[in-house]
């Protein structure tokens, strides 16, 4: 299960840094232009939210909230929670580098998208507990 998170953080990597996300989507076309001194003011961190693309909001939730999922099946639940929330700054930091712009709206729907998967890990944790108790009272 750990090959599949790191299969899948390879995945988001090439996803948010890749020059044309659409033209991946459509076109599964991956292009890559490192800047070593971005421009920081092309970040738009505080667009307008009328200016914010739905498709990749939802994207990025969806892809964090997978790779929650399988870090959380893979190791415990305190390094899954660190690593996921770190690797959401850190890859609005590095598209910077890539000639792409950082979002704050990106980085809430990437934490939304850690919290819902921690949440239904939890609760499934206690669900599970919760029915091994009862079926011990009955044995």
């Amino acid at each position: 299960m750990i090959l599949l998170a790191i299969l899948w953080a390879v995945f988001i990597f090439i996803v948010t840094c890749t020059s044309d996300v659409h033209a991946f989507v459509h076109d599964f076309n991956v292009s890559f232009t490192f800047e070593s001194n971005p421009n920081w003011k092309i970040s738009a961190f505080f667009e307008p939210i009328e200016q914010v693309s739905l498709f990749e909001v939802i994207g990025h939730f969806f892809m964090f909230f997978i790779f929650t999922l399988l870090l959380a099946a893979s190791i415990k639940l305190r390094i899954s929670i660190v690593i996921a929330v770190s690797y959401t700054i850190l890859t609005e930091y590095v598209q910077m580098h890539f000639g792409r712009g950082a979002q704050l709206y990106d980085i809430i729907a990437n934490l939304i998208g850690v919290t819902l998967a921690l949440g239904m890990v939890v609760f499934g944790k206690i669900v599970v507990r919760k029915r091994e108790r009862e079926y011990r009272r009955t044995a």
